[in-house]
């Protein structure tokens, strides 16, 4: 066994610390080579010094009827089964020994067969940040072999001994996604007596065996191994990344529209039919939004006195989960002031009256709705609303801006430029370490931070096989949320019921993007509850050309310690113009909600008024739409499932 470098590697045992925390991936791509992964990072040094050791050469077989059925299989191209075939190994007469010991020269001068390589790498960097491995390749003729780089990597260096040991060490920033590709000549000529690889070799056509190394390097510390995509495979990453880094693509859409950084943009009326920068919104509460960048030091956030009235400031990730709450339920309605820390950012300074929330993200999307009633009462609200401040970092307070264009949106990328989009998010905002497997994955294509996917070295094929697959999974996630929902609402009475992981993704990525899609900036439901009825209560589409009225019994109104709402939307998800300028019902103790005389409630869905003063009626568009109930503060019999929505009547 030959010396080799252990200390290199990390010693799971007395270290646990990752200096340069990155992944790397490696993919091999050669035709005699299989790809295979050793845990060698993970390994004792005695297991890790075995993974490094390059096998002994081959020895020439002794001449018996199944090494002579090997030698011919092996010079034919079939080599790979000619491992363990079954049977003994009876001996030849002495005769046939040598006559085929004769053979065996000449194919070994004329039809050499050339080295083959296993590769294997470690499962997790060095402790000096690098990726170490083995080519683990082998000679049937048993002649030595020599290794040089003939392909060098593009970010980052790669030296490899005389044993066939290589160390990929990439010059890219600790934290940041590499893509890098590494040739490496495996050589059985040097040194040995002169043969050729058959005709093709005699003619000079076949030259010594190549491996290209593939080298993907993400944020998480580990290793893995595995096989350039090839399309189906590209097509299914490049989909998964998709749906991953969708909300990503949203969240850089609206900053991008914002005027400033740290600056609250107040929205003073009801967003109305033409306004289409979020989908489904709410025209019970008035809009407080702002994009805060907390690299430089905390933002302090401030509020006046709310009293009775229902407010709440929603922060969330990049990735749209939601990491804090200011409000009437969680902070109450007393004026306050919050400073909003990054956990990894500078200290700043804190008003000493201030209380401190911490968010993981120097980036975080700040969402605030305060409830309105009738004309007067947003009056009042808007006057509140006038008194929210924010401090930036070494700045004075400032006030909310109220000139902000909420008619127009700009398209979201997609194909591969989507992907790349989405690797340059998650520059400023890393995926979170629950997240690395997933991340392991997307790497392959060129999807991780500051990675484009180009990088990853795609075949043609396969690379419009990702641009296919990103387009399809863009045209339909929307089909695909509905679907999802509708499957929710066959069970229900024609409503889907929010999921318990909402705000609160975790690993969920496929609930999330559906969200993004749907319902962009949407609260966690303990403190606002979601339900979405498509289907009437026998189940069949919601549409225009007919009427419907969903009936609360007395006492059987939705429970909220604040308020709740119905509001129609069309198909899509947004707001229609009707001559009335209704589009929702709400409790509010100045909204427009009518009871029966025995405290019952009749909502009335129509494009014809009922002419009924003791229903609540709400126009619809024509053709299909849909219905939101939202619960504010719910009360736990909401969130139990003790209290059900009825289903919608088709009169």
């Amino acid at each position: 066994m030959n010396e080799r470098r252990p200390a290199r590697l990390r010693d799971t045992e007395t270290e646990t610390i990752r200096p340069a925390t990155r992944t790397a991936a490696i993919s091999v791509a050669d035709t005699s080579a299989e790809v295979h992964q050793t845990p060698l990072g993970a390994a004792s040094e005695s297991a890790v010094t075995a993974a490094l050791s390059s096998p002994a050469a081959a020895e020439p077989a002794p001449v018996t009827y199944k090494s002579i059925v090997a030698d011919v299989m092996t010079w034919i191209g079939l080599g790979r089964f000619a491992t363990n075939l079954p049977g003994p190994g009876l001996p030849v007469p002495r005769v046939l020994e040598s006559l085929w010991l004769l053979v065996r020269q000449s194919q070994y001068k004329w039809n050499n067969q050339r080295p083959a390589a296993d590769p294997t790498a470690s499962t997790e960097l060095t402790l000096d940040g690098a990726v170490v491995g083995d080519l683990n390749a082998t000679d049937y003729e048993g002649d030595p072999l020599t290794y040089s780089v003939t392909g060098a990597p593009t970010h980052g260096t790669v030296v490899v001994d005389d044993q066939g040991h290589f160390t990929y060490v990439p010059d890219v920033p600790a934290g940041s996604a590499v893509v890098d590709q590494f040739t490496i000549t495996v050589d059985d000529t040097a040194g040995n007596p002169p043969h050729y690889y058959g005709l093709l070799g005699l003619a000079g056509i076949l030259q010594a065996p190549t491996v290209t190394v593939n080298v993907a390097v993400t944020s998480a510390g580990d290793v893995s191994i595995a096989p350039p995509p090839r399309p189906l495979e590209a097509a299914l990453l490049a989909a998964q990344a998709y749906l991953y880094g969708y909300p990503l693509l949203e969240t850089e859409r609206l900053q991008a529209e914002a005027p400033a950084t740290n600056t609250l943009i107040a929205l003073t009326s009801y967003i109305d039919p033409d306004q289409h920068l979020v989908v489904a919104p709410n025209v019970d509460t008035l809009y407080t939004l702002a994009y805060l960048d907390l690299s430089e030091g905390p933002v302090v956030l401030s509020h006046p006195d709310m009293e009775d009235r229902y407010f709440v400031f929603q922060l969330m990730d990049p990735y749209t989960n939601v990491v804090g709450y200011i409000g009437s339920r969680t902070t109450g309605s007393e004026a306050a002031s919050y400073a909003i820390v990054w956990e990894d950012g500078p200290e700043g300074e804190i008003p000493p009256d201030a209380e401190v929330i911490v968010v993981p993200y120097a980036d975080i999307w700040l969402l605030g709705r305060t409830l309105a009633g009738d004309e007067a009462d947003q009056q009042e609200a808007v006057a509140l609303m006038r008194q929210y401040a924010i401090t930036p970092p070494g700045g004075p307070q400032t006030y909310p801006i109220e000139d902000f264009d909420t008619t127009t949106s700009a398209p979201l990328p997609t194909g591969i430029e989507a992907l790349d989009a989405i690797s340059a998010a998650m520059v400023a905002s890393p995926p979170p370490d629950s997240d690395a497997e997933k991340l392991a994955e997307l790497v392959r294509i060129g999807v991780g931070p500051g990675l484009e996917v180009s990088d990853a070295n795609l075949s043609p094929a396969s690379e419009w096989a990702a641009q296919a697959a990103v387009r399809t999974v863009s045209a339909l996630l929307d089909p695909l949320v509905s679907i999802a929902q509708y499957s929710m609402a066959v069970r229900n009475d024609g409503w889907a019921s929010p999921d318990p992981a909402i705000g609160d993704y975790g690993t969920d990525y496929l609930l999330r993007a559906g969200v993004a899609k749907i319902g962009l900036g949407a609260n966690t439901p303990e403190e606002a509850y979601y339900a979405t009825a498509f289907l009437d209560e026998n189940l069949r589409r919601l549409n225009g050309k007919n009427s419907y009225q969903l009936h609360f019994e007395p006492g059987q109104e939705p429970p909220a310690d604040a308020f709740w709402s119905i509001t129609v939307y069309d198909a899509e998800g947004f707001l229609v113009p009707n001559e009335q300028e209704i589009y929702a019902v709400s409790s509010t103790g100045s909204g427009n909600l009518v009871y029966q005389e025995d405290g019952s409630i009749d909502i009335v869905f129509s494009q014809e008024d009922p002419q009924d003063p003791s229903v609540n009626w709400i126009p619809v568009p024509d053709g299909a739409f849909r219905v939101y109930l939202r619960v504010y503060d719910p009360q736990d019999a909401v969130l139990e499932g003790d209290w059900v929505v009825p289903g919608i009547e088709r009169l």
